[in-house]
């Protein structure tokens, strides 16, 4: 057996979780941590000469309190490796694209700007899927965007994400699938970042309520340049006014008034609840 003799990696002899491990499986928990992996699939375990089945290694493992169960059939979660900043609350997602790579599912809706660092407090994790997409019950846990971008994802850390050009046009057209508590914290960081020629891809297609929309959010989010942009390309399908937010205007015990834009031809009945000025 001195194929097996391989010896735990030092950073997990002290691994208080786990306990002791058979040593046919010490490779496999050495290649999980040298690789930084926060999820592991049945996939990954028969590529070692484990002298069991995958299932067995997975189930040993388990029991052992390396692994943990997730909903999703034939993966685990790894206790001893630690996720990247934000993105700890997505490893269903990773384990579901790891077991079936074709799931249109990404990071999507306001965990975009948690994963971008842009937020001041933590958020509900959410992901987005095209509006007929039937979603697998492991995934029922998560916030749902039914939106589907008209230009590529970004990948970080392995896991699809939204773009932020994306991202705000969903909130434009959208409004009531997003949480606007904190947007006076986080807009302008959004528009800061975002591409006029990706976003006009984004539009492509749309109608110009959401153009209109789209850049009076960028305006207001001190992207006045790209909201011009926006007017001057908007198509002329329909026109104003057009009405960001819904028409109840109390929130708690507050009362708030709408405020009219003359330039966008915008009632905003949504701003006005949660805005105020960067300091």
């Amino acid at each position: 057996m001195a194929e097996h003799a391989e010896a735990l990696a030092p950073e997990l002899a002290d691994f208080p979780l786990g306990s002791a491990l058979p040593p046919r499986l010490v490779p496999v928990v050495n290649d999980v941590h040298a690789r930084g992996s926060e999820v592991v699939t049945l996939a990954d375990l028969s590529r070692f000469d484990t002298e069991m089945s995958p299932q067995d290694a997975g189930r040993a493992l388990r029991r052992a309190g390396w692994l943990n169960p997730l909903r999703t059939r034939g993966a685990w979660s790894v206790n001893f490796v630690m996720s990247p900043a934000h993105l700890g609350g997505f490893r269903e997602l990773r384990a579901r694209l790891s077991t079936h790579p074709d799931t249109p599912t990404v990071i999507a809706g306001k965990s975009v700007a948690q994963v971008h660092d842009w937020l001041r407090r933590g958020t509900a994790r959410s992901i987005g899927c095209p509006p007929n997409y039937k979603l697998p019950r492991c995934l029922t846990g998560y916030r749902v965007c039914r939106w589907e971008p008209r230009i590529p994802v970004d990948v970080v850390w392995e896991l699809p994400i939204w773009k932020p050009e994306t991202l705000l046009v969903f909130m434009a057209a959208r409004p009531s699938q997003f949480s606007w508590a904190d947007i006076a914290d986080w807009l302008w960081e959004a528009c800061d970042s975002i591409d006029a020629d990706m976003l006009s891809a984004e539009l492509d297609g749309r109608p110009r309520s959401t153009w209109v929309k789209t850049g009076y959010l960028l305006n207001e989010g001190e992207r006045p340049d790209i909201a011009d942009l926006l007017l001057e390309s908007a198509p002329s399908d329909d026109t104003g006014p057009y009405v960001l937010g819904h028409r109840e205007r109390r929130v708690g015990r507050f009362i708030y008034q709408p405020v009219w834009s003359p330039k966008f031809e915008l009632m905003d009945y949504l701003l006005p609840a949660w805005w105020q000025p960067r300091i």
